[in-house]
């Protein structure tokens, strides 16, 4: 693998993966708060209900936002 395939590799990976990570926390705090009357009827304990509704829905948000995390990541790289 040449110097610049290495090169780009990592500027989209690390690209994508910072919008992935940014966007799936936004989304869980949106919801978090949405829910929070919910979310606290699960545990006697408020961290430990917030933790286990996020571990529950984070492999969904993960999923739903993959694909767009990807396109913006090569678009923020091929525009530099």
């Amino acid at each position: 693998m040449s110097i610049i395939a290495r090169f780009l590799t990592r500027m989209i990976l690390l690209r994508f993966v910072v919008i992935l990570l940014g966007l799936s926390a936004f989304v869980l705090t949106l919801e978090v708060v949405g829910f929070l009357t919910d979310i606290l009827h699960i545990n006697s304990n408020p961290l430990v209900a917030v933790l286990l509704y996020c571990a529950a829905r984070l492999p969904g948000v993960l999923t739903l936002f993959l694909p767009t995390s990807l396109l913006l990541a090569l678009l923020l790289v091929m525009t530099e």
